[in-house]
């Protein structure tokens, strides 16, 4: 039977997959305009509905639209939208 738990071919240091995992999984940036508070959406106009918001998977892809479009009194917003909730046995971790 093939193992379920998450960690299980883990290679490397533990802590540091956890915090990739987190990363991959729950952190979304979205730009912001400094002055009104409102943000970027696909269609490349500032929206005051932040679910609305066009988002990027990391910090360097913003800033890499934000030169695109020349944009400047900017803010990234680093958003983390944890859905679901998984049970790690510790005891599995410390063998």
């Amino acid at each position: 039977m093939q193992s379920v738990f998450p960690f299980a071919n883990v290679p490397g240091d533990l802590a540091s997959y956890d915090t990739q995992y987190l990363r991959r999984r729950s952190t979304n940036v979205i730009i912001q305009e400094a002055a009104t508070r409102r943000y970027l959406s696909e269609k490349g106009v500032w929206i005051p509905d932040i679910q609305q918001a066009m988002t990027f998977q990391s910090g360097s892809k913003a800033v890499e639209q934000v030169t695109k479009l020349k944009l400047s009194n900017v803010n990234l917003i680093l958003t983390r939208d944890i859905r679901a909730s998984e049970v790690i046995p510790v005891n599995s971790l410390l063998r």
